[in-house]
């Protein structure tokens, strides 16, 4: 990792650089930056960057302190590729947006993860002038391993979208059609208790299919509260109610 001109504000959130370059086993891109008129501009290139951290921001209340609060600029990307965390690594991944004290206030971003699966994000101010994102993703897999909850996820299709109500808490939105669970560890334990050898046999076995899942939820810095949570499949159906605690990951 090489740093050029990198400077902090006081929180040692960056103000200003010239370039940062990553060659490590995850990353190998460059990022360089100019000034024009006082308004940064900033350029991402290279081959691979590993996504898995903004990834996980999405649905995070803790804002990012990576960049500082009296940073303003355009910032543009073009990546070969991008590693999400799991096997669904995205091609040719573009993004043009702009940064307005340290957070995005516009962006548009697309990226392939074949020749027929591709996922698009957009970032704009509503009309309260809350940030507000939005993503449409044809694959669910990367966005759904940061829960600890759900494991063995496949297949799939991701729409997200979300309202940043204040700097410490957001509501947001999620659909995910067509996809398969393997392991659902609270449910095992459930179905157990239940005697419902038949579907624990299935979810052990090739995974129950559901046919969608609809998420509504609330996050603050407190708790990630469930306001809606619901599925549906040719064999099994469930209504959710609870949240996670943000400290600890504790699900209740």
């Amino acid at each position: 990792i090489e740093l050029f001109d990198l400077n902090f504000d006081e929180n040692f959130a960056i103000t200003s650089f010239n370039s940062i370059k990553f060659n490590t086993e995850k990353n190998n891109f460059k990022i360089t930056s100019s000034k024009k008129s006082n308004i940064n501009h900033i350029e991402i290139t290279g081959k691979k960057l590993d996504a898995k951290y903004i990834i996980d921001s999405l649905t995070s209340s803790k804002p990012s302190t990576t960049i500082s609060k009296k940073f303003n600029g355009t910032i543009y990307a073009n990546l070969d590729t991008v590693d999400t965390g799991t096997n669904d690594d995205i091609r040719d991944f573009n993004l043009s947006g702009t940064i307005l004290k340290g957070q995005f206030t516009k962006l548009d971003a697309n990226g392939f993860f074949s020749n027929k699966e591709k996922i698009s994000i957009k970032i704009n101010k509503n009309k309260n002038g809350n940030i507000t994102t939005y993503m449409l993703s044809d694959r669910a897999r990367p966005f759904i391993a940061g829960f600890n909850f759900i494991k063995g996820f496949e297949r799939g299709k991701f729409e997200f979208s979300s309202e940043d109500l204040s700097a410490t808490s957001s509501k947001g939105k999620i659909i995910i059609t067509d996809f398969k669970i393997k392991e659902i560890p609270v449910l095992a334990q459930i179905l157990s208790l239940a005697s419902i050898t038949g579907i624990l046999d299935t979810l052990k076995g090739d995974g129950i299919r559901f046919d969608n899942t609809v998420i509504v939820y609330e996050n603050d810095d407190k708790f990630f509260t469930f306001k809606d949570f619901y599925g549906t499949g040719p064999s099994l159906g469930f209504i959710v109610e609870g949240r996670i605690n943000n400290a600890d990951n504790f699900v209740s």
